[in-house]
């Protein structure tokens, strides 16, 4: 009997930093592509002073491929689990969005049926204060009843 079986996504994931927020002289905000930290790998849940530094604040591409999980039963719904990240995400599977997340909230995404043998998961975390990142885990986890004896 399988009530809920998780698959954890740690990684390795590659990240590269999209955009830098700034503020201006005159106290506007504006987001820039120049002077960015360099592109990495990390293990999930991380925190991205670590890679990034601890002043960075701004936009950061984390992404993976994984495979489709296996013996899965028609019955049974697969959803994908992200724990409280410091800062606002979007998700996106195979390029489709699935939403976004809310800082500090976990967020759960149904994604049965949506899955190919090889899958890419993006996340899009836009941080607007340090410290920040996917400081929790993300996983897949495959939800249902295997009946048998």
């Amino acid at each position: 009997m399988r009530d809920i079986h998780p698959i954890r996504l740690r990684g390795p994931w590659q990240y590269a930093p999209v955009s830098r927020r700034e503020r201006q002289a005159d106290g506007a905000i504006t987001d820039t592509t120049t002077d960015l930290p360099p592109a990495g790998r990390v293990t999930m849940p991380c925190d991205w002073r670590e890679t990034l530094g601890s002043d960075f604040v701004g936009r950061v591409r984390f992404h993976r491929h994984f495979g489709c999980p296996t013996a899965v039963e028609p019955h049974e719904t697969i959803w994908l689990v992200m724990e409280a990240f410091d800062a606002g995400a979007q998700a996106l599977l195979n390029g489709t969005p699935l939403g976004e997340t809310q800082p500090g909230e976990p967020a759960r995404f149904n994604i049965t049926g949506k899955l190919n043998q090889r899958n890419e998961l993006v996340l899009d975390i836009t941080a607007p204060q340090p410290p920040a990142g996917p400081i929790g885990e993300v996983r897949l986890e495959i939800h249902g009843v295997e009946y048998g004896e």
